[in-house]
């Protein structure tokens, strides 16, 4: 019997422009069955009986299958962007108030006296440390910001890229305990915190990578 849900939604899905394949392929993907979903589709493609009298309707031309350009965007994915704007939103304020510290430190001259001789303090290797600091959390930001645009607008481009920019935050995170050979650094939450919510939105845009174009 046909389940009247996947009914309504192939529907529904069809006037928003999705083509019969790629709405299959979403299903099946989300755990219904295959013959249920052909079962809908062809309850669905069955011509309605014309009423009684009316003349005989026009031959349509059968329009090719085609992606739509709007994927259909799973709850999972809509969470991940939302943090990961947060997360690209603090690394741009980050770099900002790193570049801003640098600025100021760079005019910064403090007189001391030693000795009766007259120096003057000068912070050259920390102006650069903040300025590296900072151009970095500046790039990661607008990538990051970028990235999860995309990858909410379901392309495949922003499931590359945030995947991508999980695997460089793992490596980051396992090089100081990898360089250490520290257990007790691997197994510190600050280390194991990261990594697991990487590896869990990893493995989430892989099981999902399907819906993606």
């Amino acid at each position: 019997m046909v389940d009247e849900r996947l009914v309504i939604y192939i529907k529904d899905c069809m006037r928003k422009g999705y083509s019969l394949d790629y709405i299959r392929q979403m299903l099946v993907n989300e755990g219904w069955k295959a013959n249920q979903v052909d079962e809908a589709i062809n309850f669905v493609q069955a011509p309605s009986p014309p009423p009684p009298g009316s003349p005989p309707a026009q031959a349509k031309q059968k329009a090719p299958s085609k992606k739509p350009s709007v994927s259909l965007r799973p709850t999972g994915v809509t969470i991940i962007c939302i943090l990961g704007f947060l997360l690209s939103i603090l690394a741009l304020l980050s770099g900002i108030v790193s570049i801003g510290i640098a600025g100021i430190l760079e005019g910064l001259d403090i007189p001391l006296t030693v000795d009766g001789e007259t120096a003057s303090i000068t912070f050259g290797e920390v102006v650069s440390l903040f300025t590296i600091l900072g151009l970095i959390s500046l790039v990661m930001g607008i990538v990051g910001l970028v990235a999860f645009y995309l990858l909410l607008k379901m392309k495949r481009t922003g499931w590359i890229i945030v995947t991508v920019l999980g695997v460089i935050q793992i490596t980051v995170s396992l090089i100081p305990t990898m360089l250490t050979f520290s257990i007790e650094g691997l197994l510190n939450l600050n280390t194991i915190l990261p990594i697991a919510i990487w590896v869990i939105i990893i493995g989430y845009l892989f099981a999902k990578r399907n819906l993606f174009v």
